[in-house]
């Protein structure tokens, strides 16, 4: 995923925590926040120290942004990404549809879209 999509400012990211447009899936929140200064949407993950060691937690935001990068996302929107501590995906699809299914109910992505 490219640089530009990173939402990194702390302010930031607590705008988009205060903004009232969320959802909640198996384990993963997503929360959204318009953002029309923005000419992409920008994308910033959180798992907790409570997942697992660093290496898991890792591989869980790799695995997350490449889910992520398939998406047809709108742009200019700001998107945070919220992991529970008790989730545990079982495979690649599970975790996929997750995905799909908040950020299809956000409306973020298109209910036809497919996700290649």
């Amino acid at each position: 995923m490219n640089r530009r999509y990173s939402l990194k400012k702390n302010e930031d990211i607590k705008g988009v925590l205060n903004h009232q447009h969320k959802r909640f899936c198996h384990g993963i929140g997503v929360f959204v926040k318009p953002n029309p200064s923005v000419a992409d949407f920008r994308i910033a993950f959180s798992v907790p120290k409570k997942y697992g060691n660093a290496a898991k937690r890792n591989h869980l935001k790799r695995r997350l942004r490449e889910v992520v990068r398939t998406f047809n996302i709108k742009s200019k929107q700001d998107i945070f990404v919220m992991v529970r501590p008790d989730y545990k995906p079982q495979t690649f699809e599970d975790l996929t549809r997750t995905l799909h299914t908040c950020f299809t109910q956000l409306k973020l992505i298109g209910e036809n879209d497919d996700q290649s």
